[in-house]
């Protein structure tokens, strides 16, 4: 049979909510199979909704949670603090250990770390950047910390690769991004002029220039606002 349906909420299932928990509790460090996580930890994540970080452990498997699970566990950290104690036990700190399933069977609960969750994905967007055409590890790590998301430095990449932008277009927007002050400004009313030339902001669009556009037009000094608002205009 399927062990994480076990996992699934028990209907009907009488076992003692004592004696539950004490068997969960007898040994909360070799349930985890980790260093064990704060109780403020888990309650920042399952507020947050941060699921990718909890995996259920069964055997020698890991899988991540199901939406009944997510809901008991929202039901644990949410006033007013009603769940299942013969389904979701605790350890000795009252942060969340297993569920239970119908057959007895410790269906281990796992917090992941939100840096090793940060760096994970990290390299998924690295690896997504390479195989897009960012060529090398060190050039797809730079458009992460040059664009801030991965979909930003793959619509870059993207607009690199149309050769039929106008390299002066590409420079302006790369100046958007990366200039100074003064080069942010001198970059939106070059595009400015360019619309008005142009009669459209289809170039500045594929290039990737209207977020930075659209910040400067927000947060901007009034030099930057006002040539950023037109060029968007």
């Amino acid at each position: 049979f399927d062990r994480r349906t076990e996992a699934a909420r028990p209907a009907p299932f009488r076992r003692t909510g004592r004696r539950t928990e004490r068997h969960a509790l007898r040994s909360p460090q070799k349930l985890c199979g980790h260093a064990m996580t704060s109780l403020a930890e888990w309650h920042a994540a399952v507020n947050n909704g941060e699921w990718e970080r909890i995996t259920v452990r069964v055997g020698l498997q890991t899988f991540p949670l199901r939406t009944i699970q997510q809901v008991e566990l929202e039901r644990w950290s949410s006033p007013p603090f009603v769940w299942d104690r013969n389904w979701l036990v605790l350890g000795h700190d009252g942060s969340p250990h297993a569920f239970i399933g119908r057959d007895g069977s410790i269906n281990v609960l796992t917090l992941a770390s939100s840096a090793l969750v940060k760096e994970a994905q990290r390299e998924r967007d690295v690896s997504r950047l390479i195989e897009l055409g960012a060529e090398t590890r060190e050039r797809a790590i730079a458009l992460l910390e040059v664009y801030g998301s991965r979909q930003a430095a793959a619509n870059a990449l993207c607009a690199a690769a149309d050769t039929s932008i106008p390299s002066e277009v590409r420079k302006w927007v790369e100046q958007l991004r990366s200039g100074g002050e003064r080069q942010k400004e001198a970059a939106a009313r070059a595009l400015w002029i360019f619309t008005v030339t142009n009669s459209n902001t289809v170039w500045i669009r594929r290039a990737g220039g209207i977020p930075p556009l659209v910040a400067l037009a927000r947060g901007g000094s009034d030099g930057q606002k006002g040539h950023a608002a037109w060029a968007l205009a």
